[in-house]
């Protein structure tokens, strides 16, 4: 009876592949420990679990090499004459993103924007009214709702959406002038967008025109949460972290208590309630508010800013849908 495996060819060599990887990781020169992975604020080479208490494989602060979008490093999309809705999420572990569309990938930055975004949307839901950006700044985890609109651009253009961040934390300003953005070879690039010849009528309406939903404004808030967002360095290497990111709370006198997986549950608000959650956050940790709807209030309580475009950091209100 012929040997029949349960694992087709392409399975077979996809696990052998995985394989080599993995044996590639051990490092002899350390007893087989695996390698750890790059790390952009230190010069860490191990030891890793089990000799100490550092993942080699997840790492806060991680920034790689290569840019993936939708599953695919640097994708062509090709694009009609007519206007596109976007959704981007930022999914990196810790870079910033400062996204615009350009015509030559790699120009010295800032590279002048070709191409504006509209910004509709955020995690939060839509705008007060569409906002015309030339570039779109996102933390790891934040969403923008965008329209671009190719109408006036020539069949055959090719354009460009670049990333001038850092390849390591963002402590904000301006690219070229404040801190050396990402390399225009790799993580400087995101995705090309190539112009093909329109195949029906865009009968979308401009951007600038468009009447977006009213916001509904948030009850009174009944309950006050006060809670802390903790990196963790290793309690084995003097000097290594951080080493995992925690949630937790606070104390009477504002320490925050960092909380593991096996700690009860403290938060749980009612269905329909409306609170306010006040997040002590340490600088660089972004922080997604999801299955809310939420508005902002400045660190001294006070209300924001009521441009579209703003944002503010503080205190949020929130009801549990």
């Amino acid at each position: 009876m012929p040997n029949r495996s349960l694992v087709d060819p392409d399975m077979r060599r996809t696990l052998a592949n995985l394989l080599q990887a993995v044996l590639d990781a051990v490092d002899p020169d350390t007893g087989g420990d695996i390698r750890p992975a790059a790390h952009s604020s230190t010069s860490f080479t191990g030891p890793c679990i089990p000799r100490s208490d550092i993942s080699p494989i997840w790492n806060p602060e991680f920034f790689g090499n290569t840019m993936v979008t939708n599953g695919r490093t640097w994708p062509v999309l090709p694009v009609e004459p007519r206007r596109y809705r976007f959704r981007f999420l930022n999914g990196c572990n810790a870079r910033f993103l400062i996204i615009k569309i350009v015509t030559d990938p790699v120009a010295p930055r800032p590279a002048p924007s070709a191409l504006s975004f509209w910004q509709i949307g955020s995690e939060g839901g839509f705008l007060r009214a569409p906002v015309q950006r030339e570039q779109l700044l996102t933390a790891p985890a934040e969403r923008a709702d965008v329209i671009v609109d190719f109408t006036s651009i020539p069949v055959g253009t090719e354009l460009y959406l670049i990333n001038e961040s850092p390849d390591e934390p963002f402590s904000g300003e301006t690219a070229g002038r404040d801190f050396k953005p990402a390399n225009p070879k790799t993580t400087g690039q995101v995705m090309k967008l190539v112009v093909r010849p329109l195949t029906a009528p865009d009968t979308t309406v401009p951007p600038s025109q468009l009447t977006l939903p009213a916001f509904e404004p948030l009850s009174t808030a009944s309950h006050t949460r006060r809670l802390s967002l903790n990196e963790a360095a290793s309690a084995r290497l003097p000097g290594v972290g951080p080493r995992e990111v925690l949630l937790g709370t606070l104390d009477p006198g504002g320490t925050p208590i960092p909380l593991g997986w096996d700690d009860p549950i403290t938060e749980n608000p009612a269905l329909g309630a409306t609170e306010i959650w006040e997040l002590h956050n340490p600088p660089t940790t972004p922080t997604p508010s999801t299955s809310t709807k939420s508005s902002s209030r400045s660190s001294n309580g006070s209300p924001p800013d009521r441009r579209p475009d703003h944002l503010s950091h503080g205190r949020a209100a929130s009801r549990t849908p």
